[in-house]
């Protein structure tokens, strides 16, 4: 994987470890998107922040303030020029172990200012356990 791409991945596990939506909305691009797989969606910085800060208030709300983790496993990495994609799985779960969501995902990245920024952030949330988070479901 891009040495780049695994930067930007590393970045978004760690602010959803904090449950820092600020520091989550920085890494996309001023005109990204992001998808939920409940249908919900939104384009822009404000608006990602707002969607965000939403989703981690909707984990507080059902575990407290315990500290979350965001396992994802890419398994197909592509650039070429300022645009590249990852699709992968993910799970997160709390610090001990609760799982909280499965699924897969896609993203897509441009260079913004020679950084690669998230373009479109989509998820699937799947009734999965961890273990079978292994390989995204839409990918052979």
């Amino acid at each position: 994987m891009n040495p780049e791409f695994e930067e930007l991945h590393r970045k978004f596990a760690e602010a959803y470890a904090h449950r820092d939506a600020a520091a989550a909305a920085d890494l996309y691009a001023p005109d990204g998107w992001d998808f939920l797989f409940d249908g919900e969606h939104a384009r822009g910085h404000d608006a990602v922040l707002a969607q965000i800060a939403r989703r981690f208030e909707l984990i507080r709300a059902a575990l407290g303030d315990v500290p979350i983790r965001l396992d994802a496993k890419p398994t197909h990495t592509e650039e070429s020029g300022d645009l590249g994609y990852e699709i992968g799985a993910f799970v997160i779960s709390s610090e001990g172990g609760t799982h909280i969501m499965a699924g897969d995902y896609t993203v897509v990245a441009k260079k913004v200012d020679g950084r690669w920024k998230i373009a479109s952030h989509m998820t699937t949330g799947l009734p999965k356990t961890p273990s079978e988070a292994e390989e995204p479901s839409a990918v052979a």
